[in-house]
């Protein structure tokens, strides 16, 4: 599955809404301002890579349908879009 996570300032409030769903976020700063974020639900996790002022293409291969269900949920905030 490829999806597209946006601009740091697009949809702020998304890590909160997550939250509020059950799903643990946390995040670290990565190389040329991206920051690598660690979506968990119970064991599994998720970790999506997002770009300070353009559109960042994550890839997965083989999802859990924990991961799916946290995917859902983070495109469902508006700050991630199928591709």
């Amino acid at each position: 599955m490829k999806f597209m996570m946006l601009p740091n300032h697009c949809e702020p409030g998304w890590a909160a809404l997550l939250q509020q769903k059950g799903i643990r976020t946390s995040y670290s700063i990565q190389a040329y301002g991206r920051t690598r974020w660690l979506l968990k639900k119970g064991s599994d996790c998720l970790e999506v890579l997002q770009a300070p002022n353009r559109r960042e293409t994550n890839v997965f291969s083989a999802l859990t349908p924990v991961q799916r269900e946290i995917l859902t949920a983070l495109m469902a905030t508006g700050i991630a879009e199928a591709w």
